[in-house]
Protein backbone atom coordinates (compact mmCIF):
# COMPACT_ATOMS: atom_id res chain seq x y z
CA UNK A 1 0.00 0.00 0.00
CA UNK A 2 1.19 3.66 -0.73
CA UNK A 3 0.32 6.52 1.42
CA UNK A 4 0.43 9.86 0.10
CA UNK A 5 -0.48 13.45 1.73
CA UNK A 6 -0.30 16.22 0.21
CA UNK A 7 -1.14 19.86 1.41
CA UNK A 8 -2.11 22.97 0.12
CA UNK A 9 -0.97 25.99 2.78
CA UNK A 10 -2.72 28.65 0.80
CA UNK A 11 -6.32 27.16 0.82
CA UNK A 12 -6.15 24.75 3.80
CA UNK A 13 -6.83 21.77 1.28
CA UNK A 14 -5.55 18.35 1.75
CA UNK A 15 -5.34 15.01 -0.57
CA UNK A 16 -4.95 11.59 0.45
CA UNK A 17 -3.97 8.97 -1.91
CA UNK A 18 -4.32 5.43 -0.84
CA UNK A 19 -3.37 2.73 -3.72
CA UNK A 20 -3.36 -1.10 -3.41
CA UNK A 21 -2.18 -2.92 -5.40
CA UNK A 22 -0.36 -6.34 -5.95
CA UNK A 23 2.20 -7.61 -8.56
CA UNK A 24 2.88 -11.25 -9.50
CA UNK A 25 5.71 -13.49 -11.42
CA UNK A 26 3.62 -15.75 -13.13
CA UNK A 27 5.19 -19.55 -12.37
CA UNK A 28 8.10 -20.59 -14.73
CA UNK A 29 7.42 -23.26 -17.25
CA UNK A 30 8.45 -26.88 -16.55
CA UNK A 31 11.91 -27.75 -18.28
CA UNK A 32 11.19 -28.63 -22.34
CA UNK A 33 13.48 -31.20 -23.17
CA UNK A 34 14.10 -30.43 -26.94
CA UNK A 35 16.95 -30.56 -28.89
CA UNK A 36 18.22 -29.20 -32.32
CA UNK A 37 20.17 -31.78 -34.02
CA UNK A 38 22.96 -31.79 -35.86
CA UNK A 39 24.18 -28.22 -34.80
CA UNK A 40 25.83 -26.62 -36.85
CA UNK A 41 24.61 -28.07 -39.62
CA UNK A 42 24.71 -26.46 -43.19
CA UNK A 43 21.68 -28.62 -45.26
CA UNK A 44 19.41 -30.14 -42.67
CA UNK A 45 18.81 -30.15 -39.33
CA UNK A 46 16.13 -31.62 -36.73
CA UNK A 47 14.19 -30.20 -34.06
CA UNK A 48 13.02 -33.13 -31.58
CA UNK A 49 11.11 -32.88 -27.97
CA UNK A 50 11.12 -36.39 -26.27
CA UNK A 51 8.49 -35.53 -24.00
CA UNK A 52 6.42 -32.86 -25.60
CA UNK A 53 5.06 -31.97 -28.60
CA UNK A 54 5.28 -29.01 -31.01
CA UNK A 55 2.90 -26.77 -32.14
CA UNK A 56 5.15 -24.13 -34.14
CA UNK A 57 8.71 -22.99 -34.38
CA UNK A 58 10.06 -19.52 -35.11
CA UNK A 59 13.20 -18.60 -36.52
CA UNK A 60 14.86 -15.17 -35.80
CA UNK A 61 18.54 -13.78 -36.76
CA UNK A 62 20.29 -12.40 -33.70
CA UNK A 63 18.73 -9.14 -33.96
CA UNK A 64 15.21 -10.58 -33.49
CA UNK A 65 13.84 -10.20 -36.97
CA UNK A 66 11.67 -13.10 -37.43
CA UNK A 67 12.60 -15.42 -41.02
CA UNK A 68 10.83 -18.24 -39.99
CA UNK A 69 7.48 -19.39 -38.73
CA UNK A 70 5.56 -22.49 -39.49
CA UNK A 71 2.59 -23.99 -37.49
CA UNK A 72 2.13 -27.66 -37.31
CA UNK A 73 -1.08 -29.36 -38.89
CA UNK A 74 -0.96 -31.46 -36.26
CA UNK A 75 1.12 -31.50 -33.36
CA UNK A 76 4.46 -33.07 -33.49
CA UNK A 77 7.64 -34.91 -32.09
CA UNK A 78 10.02 -34.21 -34.80
CA UNK A 79 10.44 -31.18 -37.36
CA UNK A 80 12.71 -31.34 -39.84
CA UNK A 81 14.40 -27.54 -41.55
CA UNK A 82 16.21 -27.36 -44.95
CA UNK A 83 18.93 -24.83 -43.89
CA UNK A 84 20.75 -25.00 -46.88
CA UNK A 85 19.85 -21.74 -48.43
CA UNK A 86 20.31 -20.05 -44.75
CA UNK A 87 23.55 -17.70 -44.37
CA UNK A 88 26.03 -18.30 -42.48
CA UNK A 89 25.55 -17.03 -38.81
CA UNK A 90 23.77 -18.06 -35.39
CA UNK A 91 20.18 -18.64 -35.39
CA UNK A 92 16.97 -18.25 -32.77
CA UNK A 93 14.73 -21.27 -32.59
CA UNK A 94 11.73 -20.84 -30.55
CA UNK A 95 9.57 -24.10 -30.35
CA UNK A 96 5.69 -23.84 -29.17
CA UNK A 97 4.77 -26.54 -27.72
CA UNK A 98 1.87 -27.70 -24.93
CA UNK A 99 3.75 -26.25 -22.34
CA UNK A 100 4.75 -22.97 -23.49
CA UNK A 101 7.85 -21.72 -25.55
CA UNK A 102 11.64 -22.65 -24.88
CA UNK A 103 14.57 -21.35 -27.59
CA UNK A 104 17.58 -22.93 -28.64
CA UNK A 105 20.54 -21.07 -30.70
CA UNK A 106 21.72 -22.78 -33.70
CA UNK A 107 24.54 -22.47 -35.78
CA UNK A 108 24.89 -22.46 -40.21
CA UNK A 109 28.23 -22.83 -40.68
Amino acid sequence: MIDATADDLASATALQLDCNFTTEIPDVLPAVNWGVQPNPASDFTTISCSDCVMESIQVRDLTGKLLLEQNAAQPVQYWQMDVSTWSSGVYIITLFNDKGSSSKLFTKP
